[in-house]
């Protein structure tokens, strides 16, 4: 019995490393993917530029990209949520595109 469990461990151990390593996300952002969301979703409010319009402008300086993806996934003040509106890759996308200099 423990001669089992100890040939049996290594086994879990990879597997349960195999499972780890494959559910993170790899992917490189696409800053034209972003680009053309961004025409589609927020141009409407902050303007085909990024200079803002019924919006805020969002050439966007000194904010981190986990700050931009955190107002774009919660929203904050009038602007809304997009959670469940837009993917995660999507959200990377437009976080690309927005720190874009």
């Amino acid at each position: 019995m423990k001669r089992s469990c100890f040939l049996l461990l290594p086994l879990l151990l990879a597997v349960l490393l195999a499972v780890a390593c494959g559910s993170s996300n790899t992917t490189t952002p696409d800053v034209s993917a972003g680009a053309d969301l961004y025409q589609e979703k927020c141009s409407v409010c902050h303007g085909a530029e990024r200079g803002g319009g019924i919006g805020p402008g969002l050439v966007v300086h000194g904010l981190t990209d986990g700050q931009i993806e955190t107002v774009i996934r919660e929203g904050r003040a009038a602007m809304p949520s997009w959670r469940g509106s837009l993917t995660g890759e999507e959200i990377d996308n437009l976080v690309a595109y927005l720190s874009e200099d």
